[in-house]
């Protein structure tokens, strides 16, 4: 069937450049970008029981790179490229491509920069080119995470043999021209951009074989119902995003389905040590023993979500679901209560970030505090507002905040790595506004990439994990669920949770 598939977007990107913080933070942007540009290395994928679409980082998967491999002191790891592999425009990918793409992203010192610092490249002068097809990084620690973090896209592979002659001196890096078109070895590529309309079609030389769907038109929708509408009546094909809302709607069509995505994201409550009376450690951890968090999993997400006992994802090598300490137990919160600095309890205003489920559970979780004498004042926020940088600004949005994904797809990488430095390092980078002060915490966590692989490892990230955990001022609850629903002529269709949505992989029926 050669029929244009048509996908409901609520933006129309400007730059596709993942190097870009306007490229990187657009949804739509990294879809794309994951369908012009393969990577070296992707996690597994796999479906769930329930059915659910899931990735396994604890066994990736060789895509560019036929295969990698640490040398034996694990400071230096190898990446073989596969050999006869094209571009659209016909040139081979090599070792060359992969090395380009590294150097672009230390001289643009942005996403792909903070990326090989977190995999332990410290500056570009640490990769090397062994010979046409194999490149070697060299490692300031023993840090197994850079297999991992590679299977993000940033830094990128690069056509580098078209992209050279098409460099100048003002754009050295090709800020511009990759902004708007694509130069990458994935299973699409570019083909135009309007106000309302970005089009991609297949890329017909790919080394995996052209993909089934050739021509896919993402529409932009400037109101989520004039999407439903439009998913209803056939206008479009496939909306990404849908929302527990509109199932009941979606459900009344028998040529629609929905397609669900355990994701890297979740939700949250974020607690400041430094507002009184959750400045004393006794409070927040009545706070911990007084939240029903199997309760909310059950009813407000009908036991649909995976419960989170760590702010290490639990897809993650070394997460460790047993280092949260603190079970639901009224008795035990309202004895903590009564001998802290607030006896007769407190009140505060509780900032709810806007997502799908995410008010209901913060009522059903006020409704709970409120029997140990905790009146939370529940303050909704928009989807709008750039909370990240109103909290670099401003510090907290307010003392207690539930905290996620607004749009449920969350982080694109599941290692302690990219949790732990991504949000308290390196240097306190504070990337998450977290006003958290705990030596002991820091000392570990400046030890991650130090201690070398194995179950040395593996505790390291235990230890962060109970430090962390111990002293309650993040309440993991649960993972979000990322919704798909499209008509039932699409086979293959899934959100992966590390932010592709790939199309490469469907096919009308």
């Amino acid at each position: 069937m050669n029929k244009t598939l048509r996908v409901a977007v609520k933006t129309t990107p400007t730059i596709f450049d993942v190097e870009q913080p306007a490229g990187f933070g657009d949804d739509l942007g990294s879809d794309l970008f994951g369908s012009f540009y393969d990577q070296l290395v992707s996690p597994s994928t796999y479906f769930d029981p329930k059915g659910f679409s899931r990735l396994d980082w604890h066994n990736l998967k060789n895509v560019l790179a036929e295969k990698w491999w640490f040398a034996d002191d694990k400071l230096a790891c190898y990446f073989q490229i596969r050999k006869n592999i094209m571009s659209k425009d016909g040139n081979e990918l090599t070792a060359d491509s992969v090395l380009w793409g590294w150097e672009r992203a230390f001289a643009l010192r942005d996403v792909g920069k903070w990326v090989a610092r977190l995999g332990s490249v410290q500056e570009f002068e640490n990769i090397e080119v062994v010979d046409k097809y194999v490149i070697k990084f060299n490692l300031t620690s023993p840090n197994p995470a850079l297999p991992r973090l590679m299977c993000q896209n940033a830094p990128s592979v690069y056509d580098i043999e078209i992209l050279k002659n098409k460099l100048t001196k003002d754009d050295p890096w090709g800020k511009n021209i990759i902004s708007s078109e694509s130069f990458g070895f994935g299973p699409y590529i570019f083909s135009s951009v309007t106000n309302d309309t970005v089009s991609i079609k297949s890329h017909e030389n790919y080394w995996q074989g052209a993909p089934s769907i050739k021509n896919i038109d993402m529409i932009r929708y400037d109101d989520h119902q004039k999407s439903i509408d439009a998913l209803m009546s056939g206008e479009i094909d496939l909306m990404p995003g849908v929302l527990d809302k509109d199932l009941s709607t979606i459900a009344k069509n028998n040529n629609l389905t929905v397609n669900m995505n355990a994701m890297h994201a979740g939700m949250f409550l974020h607690l400041d040590p430094e507002f009184p009376p959750l400045n004393d450690i006794k409070v927040r951890q009545a706070f911990a023993h007084a939240i029903p968090i199997d309760d909310v999993i059950g009813q407000i997400y009908q036991g649909n979500v995976d419960r989170w006992n760590s702010f290490v994802k639990i897809e993650s090598p070394g997460y460790d679901h047993s280092t949260w300490p603190y079970e639901y137990n009224i008795k035990k919160a309202v004895q903590l209560l009564h001998s802290s600095s607030a006896p007769d309890g407190f009140e505060a205003d509780f900032y709810v970030f806007p997502g799908d489920g995410f008010f209901e559970s913060a009522k059903f979780i006020a409704n709970s505090l409120s029997e140990i004498g905790i009146k939370l004042n529940i303050l909704s926020g928009d989807d709008v507002t750039d909370r990240n940088k109103q909290m670099r600004e401003e510090g907290h949005v307010a003392p207690i905040m539930m905290r996620g994904s607004t749009d449920g797809r969350g982080m694109r990488v599941a290692d302690p790595m990219y949790a732990f430095y991504h949000d308290f390092g390196p240097g306190r980078m504070r990337l998450f506004p977290f006003r958290y002060h705990n030596e002991e915490f820091f000392n570990e966590l400046a030890k991650l990439p130090q201690v070398g692989h194995g179950q040395q490892w593996v505790q390291q990230v235990k230890k962060l994990q109970i430090l962390l955990n111990q002293d309650a001022v993040m309440i993991p609850i649960c993972n979000q669920i990322y919704k798909i629903a499209h008509t039932v002529n699409i086979d293959g269709c899934r959100q992966l949770p590390d932010n592709r949505l790939p199309f490469g992989d469907m096919h009308w029926k």
